[in-house]
């Protein structure tokens, strides 16, 4: 719970005297505990993997640094953001729907100030960031913290006071929308309210994609209210006036020099200008940190994520390794497909989650707290039943169920062969 309040609440602060943001810390202090209280293991598939990965990240950079000059510290970055993944918690009590609740509390406080803050700006031009008050020492540098929607159109996006940007406000709302249909449904329009007013298209894109799966996989009950959610986010974006500026930004990835571009197109593009102008980077890269200056040296402005990233800094084989790896993490996390699945696509499309601390923290919580041990699984399905009102339905495992049965039903034969003894001793 703590490491999924980090993931949200301290994107914006720096560890001291670095660039990287402090929930990178959070991890290793997790470990820390875990190792004290003896409820930590390797898990044989994760650390196989992530021993790969580390091996061949070091070899590139070795075999890279031959021709170009290899920046040390970016790859030792990589290292911090995912060494933690080769552990997990010895445990078997964590409950899905109890981290998904925390997630969706913490990020309530969230929503309502994405909205007040939209408002705020929308009547006052001149907002002033709370944030930004702070030493910029103490703040991770590179992100733009409020823009507008369009250039020219003097509507500022919402981050939400905490987020780095607009967009992984809007993933995060996401990812808290989702959760919803399944349990709190009340919370589902504020979340997708704040979800609009922050402009982010990432985050659309990922509640589309939960959305569809919720409509493939579950009941005309649930289609409903997928459909619902739909309708809900095309009413507010038309309430506020804002349909034409965010159902326009679709045609960004068409356009030179706009976000959509810049995000999925232009990326992609440094990684074929890489390949066939320094054809041995296929299989090493051009080294650690190499893919913003080598973007730039060919007048290219992207934002990498962590596919093509990997492609650039370190070749084919890591980023192999990296996305297996990842794969692997992800379905070992016990959350319905309609969850994992936009978190994957935020992972590997829609950030720059290789060296993004508040996107491995949040990864790294679900995977320590739902990846091991009989975990409750949380379930697209909304006609199972909730307990206590809105309390979130207890989805349990198969294996689970078959267990307390067994249980169960010896516990009924203990009772019933006391009560026989017991019959017996008062005919005695």
């Amino acid at each position: 719970m703590i490491a999924i309040l980090a993931s949200i609440y301290l994107q914006r602060l720096a560890l001291p005297g670095t660039s990287v943001g402090l929930g990178a810390a959070v991890p290793y202090l997790g470990l820390v505990v875990l190792g004290i209280a003896r409820k930590i293991k390797l898990p044989p598939r994760e650390f196989i993997l992530g021993l790969l990965l580390f091996t061949a990240l070091g070899i590139s950079t070795i075999l890279s640094s031959l021709t170009l000059p290899a920046n040390s510290a970016s790859l030792a970055l990589v290292v911090l953001m995912w060494a933690p993944f080769v552990f997990i918690a010895d445990s078997r009590k964590t409950d899905a729907t109890y981290l998904l609740r925390a997630f969706q509390y913490g990020m309530f406080p969230v929503a309502v100030l994405t909205i007040l803050q939209f408002v705020l700006q929308s009547g006052f031009p001149q907002w002033l960031d709370p944030v930004s008050l702070l030493p910029k020492s103490w703040l991770v540098p590179g992100y733009q913290a409020a823009y507008e929607f369009q250039y020219g159109s003097g509507v500022l996006k919402a981050n939400g006071v905490f987020f780095l940007e607009s967009s992984f406000a809007s993933q995060y709302l996401a990812i808290a929308a989702l959760a919803t249909l399944s349990a709190r449904r009340w919370m589902s329009p504020l979340f997708i309210l704040a979800l609009v007013v922050t402009g982010g298209g990432t985050g659309i894109i990922m509640l589309l994609i939960g959305l569809a799966v919720y409509v493939a996989r579950g009941s005309s009950r649930t289609k409903v209210v997928a459909v619902g959610s739909i309708v809900i986010g095309v009413l507010v974006m038309s309430w506020l006036g804002l349909a034409a500026q965010i159902l326009g930004r679709a045609g960004e990835i068409n356009g030179e020099n706009t976000s959509g571009s810049q995000r999925f197109v232009a990326p992609f593009d440094v990684v074929g200008a890489a390949f066939e102008m320094v054809p041995n980077s296929f299989f090493w890269g051009l080294g650690p940190g190499s893919a913003n200056p080598f973007g730039a040296s060919i007048g290219v402005t992207a934002n990498f994520s962590l596919i093509p990233k990997l492609m650039i800094e370190y070749g084919v084989t890591p980023a192999l390794f990296f996305i297996v790896l990842l794969i692997v993490i992800i379905m070992r996390i016990r959350l319905d497909v309609a969850l994992k699945l936009p978190i994957c696509v935020m992972i590997l499309f829609l950030s720059g989650a290789l060296i993004q601390a508040h996107t491995s923290v949040l990864l790294w919580a679900l995977y320590l707290g739902l990846g091991s041990g009989h975990a409750y699984s949380h379930s697209a399905m909304p006609e199972c039943r909730a307990v206590d009102g809105n309390e979130s339905p207890k989805f349990i495992d198969a294996s689970v169920s078959a267990g307390r049965l067994n249980i169960w039903q010896s516990d009924l034969q203990i009772s019933n062969r006391h009560r026989k003894v017991a019959t017996k001793a008062r005919i005695k």
